[in-house]
């Protein structure tokens, strides 16, 4: 690597060919990579779901969970098990480790869940083992249908067999849910005084319908010419003659199914109700597939939608919710930040050296006139030129004008080097799978400045070779030469930083894969460009110069390093000071996982009181939204409740942000406030990362225990002032109607728990969905569902005198075999690893942080000690956040390690990599400084920041002590090779550093929507470039003055130790082949 250099100038083709390739192949690849907001995540997750009409949480949990959990507790690769158990359904999700072969695990999970399906209670559920797919949990948009002339049924029907199958059909469309509507359903409703009079049951009435009302197959005849297949047609044609099915009595009798019932067609019951601006609605969402873009899976969707509004003109369909809108803007801004941190770059390359003024005289003209030329066309054509299109034509131009300008050719060169490493990287990264995200473009944003830092250092070096007397191609091939280990070890630096990051585990680590592989192959192609083509071209196109002399700054660096070279203890003390004052500010800094960020759009979650009707659940949730319509900020509001009635989730688009006084964060805090004032109605919001909830969980196989222990909690967090809306998932109670068997009684008449249960379930909720008799209409298959009355059901009397079969054949009512009460029982129960868990939340009030206040509750007494039998630990952002900082510590800690390797390789010396090394410590101090005063916490960007930190400032090291390696090597004095140094490799150090600063700033400068996700980064990697650069251009020549000294030390100590020469060794070797030769001829 250190002559390629030169073999690059000699031979111009090859690398010129070589990088038009890759551009070319870059700039293809870069329009084919799919835009999402997040990194596709393969995290290996299934869950299994079982349901059983009417059950309890607790009788789920006893009958169904704990034979599930432990049978699926046994599949290969099993980190988490976790339970939530609702009236009705089981959902067991398993989450595996990393790595664990997901479609293995499905299938084992099915074979697992086969295996106890025989010890599951009847009536269950078929049990539903499903992959759970991270990628397509947000979706791309919600619509919302209304009909002018279609029934709620119709348009339901229409959804799901029509719109889904085309959308399905464009590509990247992974899923098509329907929110709201209701399904065809025909209802047949007993009539109890009527079943009494009969002496019928529901359970007689359900077999007839399911033993009667259907078609089956009878096998083949040849009778008369040919063969025929045989059908037996059972089903009814019409409802009115659905209505005429006999029913077979206990006692001999048969009666028409009007008799005892009336057969309504029409819709099965409204629960999971849509609304949007507080209009009914029928919507459905659309979810992409993974590795689909987002951008341009949601065009191709518009497009297939304006077909179905063609298709179907009586149906009005518009989009209600869309996140794509907050992904498009952030492509935009990173594009925007990029492009600008690059010609920030190149101006600060201009000022430096030289030909400035003509250049930064052409950027003003050329950005005037591309801002009058896009007035124009806005005033007399309408058309509206992007910023981020702006940027791109004027860097195009000005690279073209600084090549122009003789003077300006060194700029050149550096302005190209950014295009020429970013361009390629698309390619690398199309390869890999990545996406356009906020994550990849992130690391983009990022190394915008550092792209340039080798061509700068390889420039820098081949301008003072020319102004040394030397011809441009003469300058180019020594300058490169001299320079080329110290651009390789730099390079190798950063990319020793970051490749760690890849390779975290977890969901960090998923996260974070696409990020360090880009930064790493980003700066990769820097290394190469700085390598091949910056001296190729600088050798061609750059001209003489005269000499430069000596600038006052430098003159007094030069002093002030002498006065610390003198005082080489105290230097390295007060340097030692800055690296203790790093560490305490890390631990006192203020945590977050992710920093908040305005999107334009609000996700809340309320939670509705147990018990409640299907018309008072949806009555909560309308109060809800007219608050939520109240709000000068709110631009609509699409509102669902669960179908199980227990919360109601709300999907709120905001005004512009320039039509707001407030931000998000407020508008959610004033939210929660009115929201509270409703009695019983509790609400969250956020969609994953960065709601800032504080989220711990309490264990036990002791469930008094775990009540006795929450309780606890909750009345200590109660106090705390940072809690907001404290909730606890076990606080909720469900009203039951409580059936007790009068056993002596029931075992007299031979009727079983199981009659009574049964009974009273199929009157009430009708039989589950498999054993449901169907009504042919066309196409579709209608269930018909048997149950009383809405207001009998309602009525404690008429479930009374429900009909039970006894032994002897005769029926009894339901009140002659059990005694009927009022109760209560939990609403919710929740597991993990097979033991009962408890969560308690609570949003943070304004002005608080959750990593300070999860480290305050880590020290209290009752989270230390919760109770017997109760362990606590972390959940949510809380155990993410910790997992957070370890695993970045981690990487940390091996990229530290990696780095050390790399300098004993190419330094061969294992003593001087550790002065490179002692400036770590130096980078973070400046950056807590910087994030303290515009209060921005620790987050997870701030940390990629700090790492940038840690490569830049060892990178800088690096270019100090290489130089004087090789200047001591060459028999110069040490201190006059540290003056040397410090004056030669000081400038280009100054010059990357306030170039990368410089690619910082407009992303400091964005704080609002997507780009405040960069903010808190790029603040922290301006405060800690500024004070670590200053520290270490002294800082460094005196640590290496004390290590030096010890190199020294410990050659002198092993100079004492007898060695043996080469020509001893020489000498050995050749009586050693005597003495085999004679050997051999001997034998």
């Amino acid at each position: 690597m250190r002559n390629i250099s030169s073999w690059a100038i000699k031979n111009p083709i090859a690398p010129i060919l070589l990088f038009f390739l890759l551009t070319i192949m870059g700039i293809g690849s870069f329009f084919k990579l799919p835009i999402n907001s997040n990194p596709d995540i393969d995290f290996p997750a299934f869950t299994v779901s079982v349901g059983l009409q009417g059950a309890a949480p607790s009788e789920l949990e006893n009958q169904i969970a704990t034979k599930i959990e432990g049978a699926l507790a046994s599949i290969e690769g099993v980190k988490k098990i976790e339970t939530t158990l609702v009236t009705g359904a089981s959902e067991t999700f398993v989450e595996l480790q990393i790595g664990t072969d997901i479609s293995k695990a499905v299938d084992d999970a099915r074979a697992a869940v086969s295996q106890v399906r025989a010890d599951l209670p009847d009536g269950v559920d078929e049990p539903q083992v499903t992959r759970v797919d991270f990628n397509s949990q947000e979706p791309l948009a919600i619509y919302s249908v209304r009909g002018h002339d279609m029934a709620p049924e119709d348009i339901s029907w229409l959804i799901d067999r029509e719109f889904s199958r085309q959308l399905l059909a464009v590509k990247g469309v992974g899923r098509v849910d329907r929110w709201g509507g209701v399904n065809r359903q025909i209802t047949v409703e007993l009539d109890p005084a009527r079943l009494t009079a009969f002496g019928a049951t529901a359970a007689q009435v359900s077999r007839a319908l399911r033993s009667q009302n259907i078609d089956l197959p009878g096998g083949r005849s040849e009778a008369g010419a040919g063969e025929q297949t045989i059908r037996a047609l059972g089903s009814a044609k019409t409802v009115e003659e659905l209505s005429n099915t006999p029913v077979a009595l206990a006692n001999g009798r048969v009666v028409r199914l009007a008799d005892i019932a009336d057969i309504r067609d029409g819709s099965s019951e409204i629960r999971g109700i849509g609304r949007f601006n507080d209009q009914p609605v029928v919507m459905f969402q659309v979810l992409r597939s993974k590795s689909a873009s987002s951008l341009k899976t949601y065009e191709a969707v518009k497009i297939k939608i304006d077909k179905l509004r063609k298709a179907y003109p009586n149906l009005t369909i518009e989009p209600v919710f869309t996140p794509t809108d907050y992904v498009q803007e952030s492509f935009d801004m990173s594009m925007e930040t990029l492009f600008e941190g690059a010609l920030l770059a190149t101006l600060v390359v201009a000022v430096f050296l030289g030909g400035w003024r003509p250049v930064v005289g052409a950027a003003a003209a050329i950005g005037l006139t591309l801002l009058a030329l896009a007035w124009v066309l806005k005033v007399s054509t309408g058309i509206v030129i992007s910023k981020t299109a702006l940027l791109a034509i004027g860097t195009v131009i000005l690279a073209v004008v600084t090549f122009i300008i003789k003077d300006g050719r060194a700029t050149f060169l550096a302005a190209i080097a950014i295009p020429l490493s970013t361009i390629p990287t698309f390619w690398v990264m199309s390869l890999l799978g990545f996406t356009l995200n906020d994550v990849t473009l992130l690391a983009l944003a990022l190394v915008a400045g550092i792209l340039v830092d080798d061509a700068i250092v390889e420039i820098e070096n081949i301008v003072r070779h020319i102004r040394m007397g030397k011809s441009p191609y003469a300058a180019a091939l020594e300058a490169a030469d001299e320079i080329g280990l110290a651009v390789v070890a730099t390079t190798f630096t950063i990319v020793a930083v970051f490749a760690p990051v890849s390779f975290m585990t977890g969901i960090v680590g998923q996260f974070f894969k696409s990020f360090g592989l880009t930064v790493a192959v980003a700066v990769l192609f820097s290394l190469l460009v700085a390598r091949l083509i910056t001296p190729l071209l600088a050798a061609f196109i750059l001209t003489r110069s005269p000499p430069e002399h000596e600038g006052e700054a430098g003159k007094r660096y030069i002093d002030f390093l002498e006065l610390s070279l003198r005082h080489r203890w105290k230097t390295v003390a007060v340097g030692v000071a800055v690296m203790v004052l790093s560490v305490v500010m890390l631990n006192f800094a203020p945590k977050t996982f992710t920093p908040t960020i305005d999107q334009g759009f609000v996700q809340m979650r309320i939670d509705l009181p147990p018990g409640l009707s299907p018309d008072e659940a949806d009555a909560r949730a309308r109060e809800v939204a007219g608050i939520v319509m109240d709000q000068p900020e709110t631009k609509s509001v699409v509102q669902s409740v669960a179908g199980d009635l227990t919360g109601a989730s709300f999907f709120i688009s905001l005004v512009d942000r320039k039509e707001r006084d407030i931000t998000q964060q407020k508008y959610e805090g004033n939210l929660r406030t009115l929201v509270a004032q409703i009695p019983g109605i509790r609400a969250r919001f956020g969609g994953g990362w960065g709601s800032n909830d504080l989220q711990i969980n309490l264990t036990s196989d002791d469930a008094d225990a775990l009540a006795k222990a929450t309780a606890r909690v909750m009345d200590e967090m109660r106090k705390k002032p940072w809690a907001v809306d404290l909730r606890s998932s076990a606080d909720l109670t469900r009203p039951e109607l409580h059936i007790v068997p009068r056993r002596e009684e029931a075992a007299r008449l031979g009727v079983s728990i199981a009659d009574i249960a049964t009974a009273a379930r199929l009157a009430t909720t009708g039989d589950i969905d498999l054993n449901l008799a169907k009504f042919n209409a066309g196409e579709r298959q209608i269930p018909i569902l048997v149950r009383l009355a809405r207001e009998n059901r309602a009525d404690v009397e008429s479930i009374a005198a429900l009909r039970v079969n006894t032994a002897s054949g005769d029926t009894v009512p339901l009140s002659a075999v059990a005694d009927i009460s009022f109760g209560g029982g939990e609403a919710r129960i929740s597991r993990e690893d097979r033991q009962r868990v408890v969560t308690i939340s609570s949003s943070l009030a304004p002005g608080y942080q959750l990593g300070p206040i999860f480290n305050e509750l880590k020290r209290s007494d009752f989270y230390k000690n919760p109770g017997p039998g109760v362990s606590v630990k972390p959940d949510g952002d809380a155990e993410e956040l910790g997992d957070m900082f370890s695993q970045f510590g981690s990487a940390i800690g091996f990229g530290i390690l990696l780095i050390y390797c790399v300098l004993v390789l190419l330094f061969r010396d294992f003593l001087h990599p550790i002065t490179i090394l002692s400036v770590i410590l130096l980078a973070p101090a400046g950056a807590f400084i910087a994030l303290g005063l515009v209060r921005e916490p620790m987050s997870l960007p701030v940390m990629i920041g700090l790492l940038m930190l840690i490569g830049i400032v060892i990178k800088n090291s690096i270019l100090l002590v290489d130089f004087v390696i090789e200047a001591q090597h060459k028999g110069v004095p040490r201190h006059e090779a540290l003056i040397d140094a410090a004056k030669k490799r000081s400038r280009p150090i100054v010059m990357t550093t306030i170039a990368m600063i410089a690619g910082m700033i407009p992303a400091a400068m964005t704080t609002a929507g997507a780009g405040a996700f960069r903010h808190g980064m790029a603040i922290a990697v301006i405060g800690g470039l500024s004070l670590s650069t200053v520290l270490s251009l002294i800082f460094v020549p005196a640590v290496y003055t004390l290590i030096d000294d010890l190199d020294q030390k410990v050659k002198r100590f092993f100079s004492k130790v007898p060695t043996v020469t080469r020509e001893e060794r020489a000498i050995a070797l050749k009586e050693e082949v005597e003495r085999r030769a004679s050997q051999a001829a001997a034998e």
